[in-house]
């Protein structure tokens, strides 16, 4: 299969889950241009911050029946902007069937996560051999070494250099000599296209609600890539490859998406029967992919946006000595 026609198929894969917020495919379907030449991942290997699974799923092969998709199991939906709210922090059992149709072409030996409940989702795919409930910041409590570890969110969400430097150092201890690590890293630019910036300097709410905590969330301009080049260093990493991926338009509208209309729809979601939710994906999915498909090309993107510059890393490192 051509790699245009892969990744085309991979984004309506991707569609086919985060149907209602379809931004969330945007970011996973560029990590995928990239990820396809570099997975699968030598086992035993380890998903860190893996989530509920579900990207890591179709990053791999799987696919999944027009009937499932990730809402099934969503709460407080009615506060996801006045509190600091993870709507996808929940476990409905009677909701969480996954309706597979085809099996990844690899997996996890481990799926490891701070949230209980995105561990139960994801133990429901079968793709990751064992979990655990840890929290990033301390030793993974395993006697295993792992050949290879895998995480596009580890190190993203916190500004504190302590925390993230002792991250890589965690994920050292738990790597064979010679272990691959890949990890996705924020260019120092993107927190500074984020909204929230224009709520800092004139005040407008609408930028605050958009924001919803991502950049409070994100780390500070001053990890550049230099930075993390140093720290992976430091902690007995040696830097294969660095990828820049993710053009500044496509972060754009990932940063908007429908996140505004989220609770509406949630709410539609709610009134209708899993047999109508279906038949409206079968319609909507289609508009989605005529409206976007083009835009998971880079070259297209430059087209529109000839000084667009890449706001992500994807970033291949071994590790080379004990620390």
């Amino acid at each position: 299969m051509s790699a245009e026609k892969d990744i085309k198929e991979k984004f309506r894969e991707f569609l086919n889950v985060y149907w209602i917020r379809p931004e969330h495919s945007f970011l996973s379907t560029y990590d995928y241009a990239v990820l396809r030449d570099i997975f699968p991942l030598p086992k035993p290997n380890i998903d860190l911050a893996c989530g509920d699974g579900l990207t890591s799923f179709i990053w791999a092969g799987g696919k999944f029946d027009f009937s499932f998709d990730m809402y099934h199991s969503v709460k407080d939906t009615d506060v996801m902007y006045s509190d600091d709210v993870d709507v996808y922090d929940c476990f409905e059992k009677d909701f969480c069937k996954p309706a597979i149709v085809k099996q990844p072409d690899w997996n996890y030996t481990y799926g490891l996560d701070l949230k209980k409940s995105m561990l139960e989702k994801a133990k429901k795919l079968n793709f990751y051999e064992n979990t655990i409930n840890h929290s990033f910041d301390d030793p993974i409590p395993l006697e295993k070494k792992f050949n290879s570890a895998f995480s596009t969110s580890l190190f993203a969400f916190t500004s504190d250099a302590d925390v993230l430097s002792n991250r890589i150092k965690n994920v050292n201890k738990i790597l064979n000599l010679n272990g691959k690590l890949v990890m996705r890293l924020h260019e120092r630019t993107f927190k500074q296209m984020l909204f929230h910036n224009y709520y800092k300097q004139y005040g407008f709410k609408w930028a605050k609600k958009l924001d919803k905590f991502i950049y409070d969330h994100n780390p500070d301009e001053k990890f550049d890539l230099a930075w993390w080049v140093e720290v992976l260093k430091n902690n007995g990493f040696e830097i294969n490859n660095i990828h820049n991926v993710v053009p500044r338009l496509v972060a754009y509208a990932y940063l908007i998406g429908f996140r505004p209309m989220f609770r509406t729809f949630m709410s539609m979601y709610n009134m209708l029967s899993l047999e109508q939710r279906t038949e409206l994906k079968k319609q909507w999915i289609p508009d989605l992919v005529e409206l976007f498909e083009e835009l998971m090309f880079e070259e297209t993107v430059t087209k529109i946006d000839p000084d667009s510059k890449n706001v992500l890393y994807l970033i291949e490192a071994t590790k080379i000595k004990e620390i």
